[in-house]
């Protein structure tokens, strides 16, 4: 064989050897990867982290031009705003994606039955469903001196109506029938 084309060979080789190499294969925001090898014909799997999903092919080739560019992204996951409850208030940030939390809270006189805080999961759901708010019970209305009362419910913001008894004059001037604001 001829010196030159030795070398020519020599050179094709080792040049192509080198190029088959492709080398690290390129990042992704929120994703990892694993890689079959770094030569040509080999593959890089991409996975998203924890609370992201994966568009596009989680997969690239290596070619003789290196790693393809990857045609994937990993986007957070999103929940649905959280739910109202009534005579109570939920605050949460600006966003509803995965690890947020919602926080609930009730109006003065309720009492909070459930989960206070939920958090937004990897599945695109809130981690446990909104808690309700109860009516603090108020209890037996006082009793009044020659009077009597009805009671349209024992929790708060509910009506106690007193009555004079028949035949008895109430001390106050003010007409001799009367309602008590439960709180």
């Amino acid at each position: 064989m001829k010196p030159f084309l030795v070398a020519m060979l020599l050179s094709a080789l080792v040049g192509g050897s080198q190029a088959n190499d492709c080398g690290t294969p390129p990042d992704v925001e929120n994703a990892n990867y694993t890689v079959s090898g770094y030569t040509v014909g080999n593959w890089t799997y991409y996975t998203c982290d924890n609370g992201h999903i994966l568009y596009g092919r989680n997969r690239i080739p290596c070619t003789k031009n290196g790693w393809n560019k990857p045609s994937l992204f990993c986007q957070k996951i999103e929940c649905d705003h959280p739910l109202p409850i009534s005579n109570g208030r939920v605050t949460v940030g600006e966003e509803w994606t995965y690890g947020a939390e919602a926080i609930y809270s009730c109006a003065k006189g309720y009492t909070l039955t459930g989960q206070e805080t939920i958090y937004c999961t990897d599945t695109g759901t809130w981690s446990h469903p909104p808690p309700n708010c109860t009516a603090n019970n108020c209890g037996t209305p006082p009793d009044m001196e020659n009077a009597t009362y009805t009671v349209s419910d024992d929790t708060i913001g509910k009506w106690a109506f007193y009555s004079c008894d028949k035949g008895k004059i109430h001390p106050d001037p003010a007409p001799h029938s009367g309602r008590l604001v439960a709180q």
